[in-house]
C-alpha cells in the first residue's frame, strides 16, 4: 500500500478491501453531511450515483442515508449541511426509513 502516487487511491483501496462496518444512525448525531448539488453518474466500480438533493453522510466513509450505500463520489457535486436541526431531521428521517424496511 505504501506505491501509490496519490493518498487519495490509497484510502480508496483500503476502503474497497476492509469489510464495511454497520451503521448506528442513532450514533453518528455529529458527523457532517453533504447533500448533492448536482447529479453524478460513478465512474468508478467504487464510487456512487448520486440525484441532486441526496443527503450523504460523512463518517468513517461516504454514505448515502436514502440507502446506506458507501462509496466515493466528487466533493463538487456536494454542499455541506451546516444547520444541525436539518442535520438531525435528515437522520431521523433515514431512521424511520431503515426501521419501516427491516420490519416488512
Amino acid at each position: 500500500l505504501n506505491c501509490f502516487l496519490y493518498r487519495s487511491d490509497k484510502l480508496r483501496w483500503i476502503s474497497a478491501i476492509s469489510p464495511p462496518q454497520p451503521i448506528e444512525l442513532s450514533s453518528v448525531q455529529d458527523c457532517a453531511q453533504m447533500q448533492c448539488i448536482r447529479a453524478y453518474v460513478a465512474q468508478q466500480p467504487d464510487e456512487l450515483s448520486l440525484e441532486k438533493a441526496d443527503v450523504i453522510l460523512v463518517h468513517q466513509d461516504w454514505t448515502k442515508l436514502s440507502d446506506l450505500h458507501r462509496g466515493w463520489m466528487p466533493k463538487s457535486h456536494l454542499e455541506a449541511i451546516v444547520n444541525p436541526k436539518v442535520r438531525k431531521r435528515n437522520l431521523s428521517d433515514a431512521l424511520k426509513v431503515t426501521n419501516a424496511t427491516a420490519t416488512a
